[in-house]
């Protein structure tokens, strides 16, 4: 006898109370299945789609890393800082060449008069 009719049992049909459903044990294999992988990890702040919902390339749930964020925040005031000691730095460039463009000035107008550089 084949595994499959050990299974099946065969009985009088009766009028009765109809069972929208049939209680079965099994396991339900999915079509496609895809491994996902984040950049970076978190706590799940909002989910988008519900379990076993088909999904489309976009958005499935959000993170929320309060370590990421103050990350890129102190990142953020770093970069600030750098860019204003460049600032700092060209300001101070520019008034030391302006310093030399006027002590060269002041000792070419000085050789123009025939005296030698003031001391």
């Amino acid at each position: 006898m084949c595994g499959w009719r050990r299974q099946v049992t065969v009985g009088t049909v009766q009028q009765g109370l109809f069972k929208e459903f049939i209680p079965v044990t099994g396991t339900v294999q999915p079509i496609q299945t895809v491994f996902l992988d984040a950049l970076e990890g978190g706590t799940v702040k909002h989910r988008f789609v519900e379990d076993g919902s088909m999904v489309m390339p976009k958005p499935i749930i959000e993170l929320s890393n309060p370590q990421l964020h103050m990350d890129a925040i102190n990142r953020e005031a770093q970069l600030l800082d750098q860019q204003n000691n460049l600032r700092n730095t060209r300001l101070a460039m520019d008034q030391q060449t302006t310093r030399l463009r006027d002590e060269l000035l002041n000792l070419e107008k000085d050789l123009k008069r025939g005296a030698g550089p003031a001391r």
